[in-house]
């Protein structure tokens, strides 16, 4: 019994941990949310950050030729660092994902 107690809590934690939370208005499926907040992940660890960033909002702010852009703020520790994250349908039922500091 205690083994499947214990199948049961790691099984647990993998499906709760790996839910991304994102506020906001975003068209980015749940695997986009992810990979979208580990892409800011990178940029936030090189700015002194966590590789895992606290999504504080999103917003979507066009959708041209280039993509749907949309509004990322990463809450650090009070401060609230904006990224402009573009959603670029690749044709095949994938998408590109383009990011970058709002400045």
């Amino acid at each position: 019994m205690k083994a499947y107690k214990s199948l049961f809590m790691s099984a647990y934690l993998l499906v709760a941990g790996g839910a991304t939370i994102v506020p906001g208005d975003t068209r980015a499926d749940a695997r986009l949310k992810a990979d979208i907040v580990k892409g800011i992940g990178m940029y936030e660890l090189a700015a002194g950050g966590s590789h895992r960033p606290r999504i504080h909002r999103t917003e979507r702010l066009s959708d041209d030729s280039e993509g749907l852009h949309e509004l990322w703020v990463v809450d650090r520790n009070g401060l609230k660092i904006p990224y402009v994250v573009t959603l670029i349908p690749d044709g095949e039922g994938g998408t590109f994902i383009k990011i970058g500091r709002k400045d």
